[in-house]
């Protein structure tokens, strides 16, 4: 019996790493990184951003600026009251800045990940902000925007 399940064991180790770039997950893609550096190099250190609340986001993990809502499942299960953060990222979506920039909100990530969340107007919020970047992904066009706040 052993004869059969030792190589089995081997076998099934060999074919799943020689699989693992096809299913190994990660956080971040390489769109991301790029993204992540135009951020880091172009916005100021303490730069509030709107992006999509996912559990896995990129924008804190390598630009080190601050969310302006974070993954809504874990604020919910520590009693956050994350309600009006969210109703001012839904606001932007729909080209209304007043409430994004109340909330500290300097620059807008809007990717495929933001519009799910927050279903809008894309040429609404094009119109609010200022487009200063632009990225073709494999999910879609990302776009980073900057609210004409006033500080």
């Amino acid at each position: 019996l052993s004869a059969i399940i030792l190589p089995a064991g081997v076998f099934d180790v060999v074919a799943r790493l020689a699989s693992w770039d096809d299913h190994h997950a990660t956080y971040v893609e390489a769109a991301d990184q790029v993204a992540a550096d135009w951020i880091s190099a172009n916005t100021p250190a303490n730069a509030t951003v709107a992006a999509a609340p996912t559990a896995g986001s990129w924008v804190p993990l390598l630009t080190g600026r601050p969310l302006t809502l974070g993954y809504e499942g874990w604020l919910w299960s520590q009693g956050v009251d994350y309600a009006p953060r969210a109703d001012a990222l839904a606001a932007l979506a729909r080209g209304e800045i007043a409430p994004a920039c109340a909330a500290g909100v300097r620059y807008a990530v809007a990717d495929p990940d933001f519009w799910q969340r927050f279903p809008g107007d894309p040429a609404a919020l094009a119109r609010a902000a200022t487009l200063r970047w632009q990225q073709a992904t494999p999910r879609g066009p990302r776009l980073i925007y900057e609210l004409p706040c006033s500080r």
